[in-house]
């Protein structure tokens, strides 16, 4: 990444000025976070499939009652 600005003296442009950043540790660090995180989504998939139930079937019970049972089950989300 880098920044690219005119230098400035008397309203003249007298030359330029380029800032460079490495960026190299943060996109060593981004990529071991998505690996740890598609780790932990492994395993919570695997871990929890009564959980995953539970949570689908509160989701329904909500859905139902949101929709006063009018059958039409079109709770949206955006």
């Amino acid at each position: 990444m880098g920044l690219l600005a005119p230098i400035h003296v008397n309203e003249r442009i007298i030359g330029f000025s380029l800032i460079l950043n490495d960026i190299t540790k943060l996109k060593q660090t981004q990529q071991r976070l998505e690996h740890s995180n598609q780790e932990l989504e492994s395993f919570a998939y695997v871990a929890s499939p009564r959980r995953r139930r539970r949570a689908r079937t509160k989701q329904q019970r909500e859905e139902r009652e949101q929709g006063g049972g009018a059958g039409s089950g079109s709770a949206s989300r955006g």
